[in-house]
């Protein structure tokens, strides 16, 4: 005899796996590969020196895996996959995160892709610190500001 689950789901909820089912399989295997990189950074983050995990991601972004996966996937497309797990499923919560995770997902595709981070000293003094990614001159996830000078 099967077993059948009962769950519970609001609205939203509905709306939000209706919408899913609706992508393409493309879009949907987009959406896994960039949720995977979201949570493997912040893993990474969390236990390995930054230049490692930066080194990975690059390796990562040139691996036979990632470049099959994001096969004529355009810079839009891969900007909303970062959009849409950050923002609708609350994976990064970090500028650093998405920035990483985004300079990844274009340099998979073939883009050229800058990762910037830069720092400012806030009113009270303190240092603060923001990522940004830049392709083709312009700023693609994070935004650019005068405060934060550009580290090398």
């Amino acid at each position: 005899m099967p077993i059948i689950l009962a769950v519970a789901l609001d609205r939203a909820q509905i709306d939000a796996v209706s919408r899913l089912i609706q992508l393409t399989s493309r879009d949907r295997r987009l959406l896994l590969w960039t949720a995977l990189l979201i949570i493997g950074t912040r893993l990474a983050l969390s236990v390995l020196p930054f230049r490692v995990v930066l080194k990975a991601l690059r390796a990562l972004s040139r691996s036979t895996l990632s470049v099959r996966v994001l096969a004529a996937t355009s810079i839009e497309r891969a900007l909303w996959a970062v959009e849409v797990c950050t923002n609708r499923l609350g994976l990064a919560r970090t500028c650093l995160i998405r920035a990483m995770v985004a300079h990844t997902l274009l340099l998979s595709t073939r883009n050229a892709a800058t990762l910037r981070i830069g720092v400012a000293k806030d009113r009270g003094g303190k240092l603060q610190a923001h990522a940004w990614v830049e392709s083709n001159g312009r700023v693609v996830i994070g935004r650019a500001s005068e405060v934060f000078v550009p580290l090398r």
